[in-house]
This record gives C-alpha cells, structure tokens and sequence, in this order.
C-alpha cells in the first residue's frame, strides 16, 4: 500500500507490488522509494523456484535488482 505524505493528500512517496506465481509464492517484489511502482523502470528482486515437475516447488534462486545472485542466500538455509 502506498504511503502518502500527510493526510488528505493522495502524493505516493513509496510503493512496493508483489507478484505471485500459481503455486502462491513471491515471484517478484517491486520497491519504489520515490512514487508508484512502474514495471518497466522500478527496481525488484526475483525468485525462481522449481516448476513442480518432481513434486516440488522448493526455491532454486534470488537475483537482486542490480542482476546479481548471491552464492550463499537465505534460500540454502529454507531448504535444509
């Protein structure tokens, strides 16, 4: 939801949009720290997970907005 600057006015200062896959899980999360979000142009982390195809959804990735992929992340420690 975005935040406004004071009440009675609609400016949007930040906004966030998450988008979930069918199975329900986080695909990608939208930030904007400056006004609504705009697909094309805001910043977002990405998820990726199995496609379901061996009984299992389990994460396999992260990118981060700037393209990179941790080595280590957080997903190896939800899979243990």
């Amino acid at each position: 939801m975005p935040a406004e600057q004071a009440v009675g006015q609609r400016n949007i200062v930040n906004d966030v949009l998450f988008v979930y896959n069918n199975f329900g899980q986080l695909t990608t999360d939208y930030q904007s720290h400056e006004d609504a979000v705009n697909p094309a142009t805001t910043p977002k982390v990405q998820y990726t997970y199995a496609d379901g195809s061996d009984n299992t959804v389990r994460p396999t990735a992260l990118v981060y907005p700037n393209g990179r992929e941790p080595v280590v992340s957080i997903l190896s420690f939800l899979l243990q």
